[in-house]
C-alpha cells in the first residue's frame, strides 16, 4: 500500500495518476524535501493533487514567490491513509502527544510523522487502543501486585515535583528574571537546530512531549518550548549522550511552570509510556 509522501493519501494500484518523487526533476524534489523535512527516498510517491500543488509552487518560486507547505488532501488518517473528510461519513479520533495512542502510531508510520492535527480513522485508532491494552492487561491474579508497584513508582517520583514545587516563586516577578535551580539545567530556546548540541541535521521538528518528561525524569535537563529535533535524535532511547555537554541552569517563570505541569503528565501518564516503549520492542522482534 503506497501513500502520498506529502499528504499521506492512500494512492491505489489502479489510479490513473500518480508518481515516483525520486524520477522528478531536482527542483521538485527540493521543494518536496523542504516540505516533508526529510530526504526523498526510494519508494516515495505522489498523489496528482499534491503534484499540482508543487508544479504551482515551482512556477510561483520562478517569480521569486516562494510559500508554505501544502496539501493536496487535508483530511487523511495518519497511519492508513483514507480519507477521513465529512463527506465520507468515516469517523476519526484526534492523536495528541499526551496520549499512548500518539507514540504507538508514531512508532509504526515512522519516518513519517503525525502532523500538530493529525487525526486517525476510528478502525487505526482502535487497532493501536487495542494493540495497547493487550500488552498492558495483566492477569488478574497479579492486580494487587500491579497497584503496589504503581503506588511505589508514584512514591518515588513524587520527591522531584515536591522539590521543584517548593521554590521560592516570589522572587520570580516575570519572565525577564532569571532563577538558578541547582541541579537541573535547560536547553536553548531555539528552534533554528536541533537541540542535541554539535548536531548538523537539517530537520526541525517539534519534540514530542514523552521525550521532554523521559529528559526531564531521567537527566534533570528541560528540552525549552521553542526546542526542536532532528529525525536522527528523535528516535533516540537513551539519551545519556546528553551528559557529555553543559547547559544552562536559569529559567524563567514559565519554565519552572511547564516542568512542573511536565512532571505532573508524567506521573499520571509514566505507565503508559513504558507499555508503548515495550510495544515497539515487540514490534521490532515480530
Amino acid at each position: 500500500m503506497a501513500l502520498c509522501m506529502n499528504c499521506n493519501i492512500r494512492i491505489h494500484a489502479n489510479q490513473q495518476y500518480d508518481y515516483d518523487a525520486l524520477s522528478m526533476s531536482p527542483e521538485i524534489v527540493s521543494i518536496l524535501e523542504e516540505w516533508i523535512t526529510r530526504q526523498v527516498t526510494d519508494g516515495d510517491r505522489i498523489c496528482q493533487q499534491c503534484m499540482n500543488l508543487i508544479l504551482t509552487e515551482l512556477n510561483n518560486r520562478n517569480e521569486n514567490n516562494i510559500g508554505g507547505r501544502q496539501l493536496g488532501h487535508q483530511s487523511v488518517c495518519v497511519w492508513c491513509g483514507i480519507s477521513i473528510s465529512r463527506r465520507t461519513g468515516r469517523r476519526s479520533r484526534p492523536l495528541t502527544d499526551d496520549h499512548p495512542e500518539w507514540a504507538y502510531v508514531a512508532g509504526i508510520i515512522s519516518p513519517r510523522q503525525i502532523p500538530p492535527n493529525g487525526r486517525a480513522c476510528n478502525a487505526c485508532w482502535q487497532r493501536a487502543h487495542s494493540n495497547i491494552l493487550q500488552v498492558i492487561e495483566p492477569p488478574r491474579e497479579s492486580q494487587e501486585t500491579s497497584d503496589n508497584v504503581e503506588s511505589r513508582s508514584s512514591s518515588v517520583a513524587a520527591p522531584v515535583s515536591t522539590f521543584i514545587s517548593e521554590i521560592d516563586m516570589d522572587i520570580v516577578q516575570n519572565d525577564n528574571v532569571l532563577v538558578e535551580l541547582e541541579g537541573y539545567s535547560r536547553t536553548p530556546n531555539s528552534s533554528n537546530h536541533c537541540f542535541v548540541p554539535d548536531c548538523t541535521n537539517s530537520e526541525r521538528l517539534r519534540v514530542p512531549i514523552y521525550i521532554k518528561q523521559q529528559i526531564l525524569m531521567d537527566y534533570k535537563l528541560y528540552v525549552s518550548p521553542n526546542a526542536r529535533v532532528c529525525e536522527e535524535h528523535a528516535s533516540v532511547y537513551n539519551w545519556e549522550l546528553l551528559t557529555e555537554y553543559q547547559f544552562t541552569t536559569q529559567f524563567t517563570q514559565s519554565h519552572i511552570v511547564e516542568m512542573l505541569d511536565l512532571l505532573r503528565k508524567k506521573n499520571s501518564k509514566n505507565y503508559w509510556l513504558k507499555i508503548c516503549t515495550t510495544i515497539f520492542v515487540v514490534i521490532g522482534q515480530a
